[in-house]
């Protein structure tokens, strides 16, 4: 083989091995704390550059595989729903594992520890929509939704850019029991309106008391601009 052959060969090489090693997975929840037995846990995580699905799994600080909790997920929006359960064991920690199935990239939560609660109804939070992915034009309403569950403290909806809080969009408001909606003029919050770009995600949370919930977009959403006639 040329010299000029083996040359190309080795870029080729190269230029596939940045490739994969470009591939990121960051699990961003649960993050560190307590979760509860027979409670429902968000496990959310951003995908960077990864083309496969992803596996879920279940390890001991140490590595140690304790249960394989979901596979064949899509790499984004990065959010997948798991109700704490056995082989997991009251008193013990743990981590959540995100794996691309390629093995192009990989994650995992900070530790956690599982409790017995006692709660028999826990409070749970989720921001359903905007999910991630979409495209809402800059002026029209769109339905901001979320899902509350025994949360008695007041909420609020806040706008984020690129992870960092712009304002509010709706201050102090009764969640309810179960699905909410909030018809939302996009682009408007307090100190508004945002500019038609990507990056953004909303996030729900609690006002006060003395555990804060907070649930987000799992992946950003895009303000598009008003077609020009």
């Amino acid at each position: 083989m040329s010299m000029k052959k083996k040359m190309l060969l080795t870029i080729l090489a190269l230029l596939a091995m940045g490739l994969v090693h470009g591939a990121t997975i960051t699990v961003t929840q649960p993050s560190s704390g307590t979760v509860t037995m027979g409670s429902p846990v968000q496990i959310m995580w951003t995908a960077v550059d990864v083309a496969s699905n992803v596996r879920i799994l279940l390890r001991r600080p140490g590595g140690a595989l304790v249960d394989t909790l979901a596979t064949g997920l899509a790499a984004s929006p990065g959010l997948y729903n798991w109700t704490v359960a056995a082989p997991a064991v009251v008193g013990e920690t743990y981590k959540v594992h995100v794996r691309a199935v390629d093995g192009s990239a990989e994650g995992e939560s900070a530790p956690f520890s599982v409790s017995g609660g006692g709660d028999v109804n826990p409070p749970f939070l989720s921001l359903d929509a905007p999910h991630g992915g979409e495209n809402w034009e800059i002026g029209s309403t769109q339905a901001i939704t979320w899902t509350a569950l025994n949360i008695t403290e007041n909420c609020r909806l806040i706008l984020l850019k690129n992870e960092q809080i712009l304002g509010t969009i709706r201050d102090s408001f009764a969640p309810g029991q179960g699905g909410g909606s909030w018809d939302w003029i996009v682009g408007n919050y307090a100190g508004g309106p945002a500019p038609a770009v990507s990056g953004y995600k909303v996030r729900i949370q609690t006002v006060s008391g003395a555990m804060i919930y907070s649930a987000q977009s799992a992946a950003p959403f895009t303000i598009t601009p008003k077609p020009i006639i």
